[in-house]
């Protein structure tokens, strides 16, 4: 509605938009089927209700930023076409929650060098992303990726049907500060696209647990997939790179499929990659890596390891590698499930 705006029109895509406040109806695009603004910014408790089919995109940047304030996303499509999403940009607790089977969060186009990206907390901590119930994402995340302090982080998708994708060159990292987490759980599904084989950075892959450059270590980061979820990714994932005590677990009817290798302990710094561990629990679980797995790679890469229970398979090409480098002690694996 016109009226309900400073200069009786609506704003348009020349026009920076921030939701200072909340009235008691939701967000919505009324008889829009689109609208693209210059930039959007939430900063109060909200609900953003479109309607299905029904698209808010900002040219530049989408931010949800207000401290300790919760977003939900219940229906339609918001798209940031130009730079990335942020949450928790300057403040910390905040929660953004995308639901529901005609709801869609979109990122950027990935490409080299950019910035196109969900950034989830940059400076701040103990910031959270849930995507449910048959939502969908379109796109990278990037966790932590400026500051130390920018801890306990999370990333969830979960419920059937829904849905977590990427595309493009840019990869999916836990970065500097301690204690981020990806859950992907209760059958919802992961596909995630990374750098083509051949261009340079095949060791490092698309889902690095660790750090964001060769001088920082990043430590306690997750990977969970579990009760019936599955991820598949056509490049590598890396728990450890340049971090220690860095975990990937499967349970429950959890399935990881990569397409090139999975890395235990990734070091490229002078500090040691120790501790970094996955682990295959039980009766229906399974990994597949077809470029093998490697545990330890890299002068100082300690103590890391790889298990696989009684009961969850393991199927790979190329090589089981304990230990790559002459350097490199105490790495081990331990496989009691089926193997091919």
């Amino acid at each position: 509605d016109p009226g309900n705006w400073n200069l009786a029109a609506l704003p348009t895509s020349a026009d920076s938009i921030v939701f200072n406040t909340v009235q008691a109806n939701p967000y919505c695009m009324g008889l829009l089927s689109s609208w693209t603004l210059s930039s959007v910014g939430f900063k109060e408790s909200c609900e953003i209700d479109l309607g299905a089919n029904k698209i808010l995109t900002s040219s530049g940047s989408v931010v949800f930023d207000g401290g300790s304030k919760t977003f939900t996303l219940k229906s339609g499509k918001v798209e940031a076409a130009g730079n990335r999403i942020f949450l928790g940009d300057g403040t910390s607790g905040n929660t953004l929650i995308v639901e529901g089977a005609n709801t869609i969060l979109k990122s950027p186009e990935a490409t080299v060098g950019g910035n196109n990206f969900f950034s989830l907390s940059p400076n701040y901590g103990n910031n959270h992303v849930i995507i449910r119930d048959g939502a969908t994402y379109d796109g990278n995340v990037m966790m932590a990726v400026n500051s130390t302090g920018a801890k306990n982080n999370s990333f969830t998708v979960t419920g059937p049907g829904t849905k977590w994708t990427t595309r493009g060159v840019r990869n999916t990292r836990l970065y500097v500060a301690d204690n981020q987490s990806i859950v992907i759980s209760n059958r919802a599904t992961a596909v995630l696209s990374g750098v083509p084989i051949g261009q340079g950075i095949n060791h490092e892959g698309s889902i690095w647990l660790g750090t964001v450059n060769n001088s920082a270590v990043g430590q306690n980061h997750r990977l969970v997939v579990a009760d019936g979820a599955s991820l598949w990714t056509d490049q590598s994932i890396t728990a450890g790179r340049n971090g220690s005590n860095c975990e990937i677990r499967l349970a429950d009817g959890g399935y990881i499929g990569s397409g090139y290798t999975v890395m235990l302990g990734f070091n490229k710094v002078s500090a040691q990659t120790s501790g970094n561990r996955l682990t295959v629990s039980g009766v229906g679980n399974g990994l597949y890596a077809r470029g093998g797995v490697i545990i330890g790679y890299g002068p100082g890469s300690h103590a890391n390891g790889f298990v696989v229970q009684p009961g969850a398979e393991l199927a790979y090409g190329g090589s089981l590698i304990a230990g790559e480098d002459e350097a490199d002690d105490s790495n081990y694996m331990t496989i009691a499930g089926t193997m091919s």
